[in-house]
């Protein structure tokens, strides 16, 4: 399911962890998800692939950084607007 990967970002911003399949079956042909990966990375979260599985993690929640995408993508950076919450001041 390609949705899968846009929603990653958020669950990992609002829970901490996620697990989400991998996308497929797209009928435009292959949209790979390495740029959504290396985005969460940038943005401080541990990232697993296996069995078809892709688990995000960042117990500390997601901290804001300068993403530079080696290519143009739509989805990569209108999602990741959504993923880093700011923490409220204590």
């Amino acid at each position: 399911m390609r949705a899968s990967s846009l929603v990653l970002g958020p669950l990992v911003a609002r829970t901490g962890r996620a697990r989400v399949s991998m996308p497929g079956g797209c009928a435009i042909g292959a949209r790979p998800i390495n740029l959504h990966i290396s985005a969460l990375e940038a943005l401080g979260a541990r990232i697993t692939q296996s069995h078809g599985y892709v688990e995000a993690e960042a117990p500390q929640g997601l901290r804001g950084a300068e993403v530079r995408f080696d290519r143009i993508t739509v989805t990569g950076t209108r999602y990741h607007h959504g993923a880093v919450l700011p923490r409220a001041r204590r």
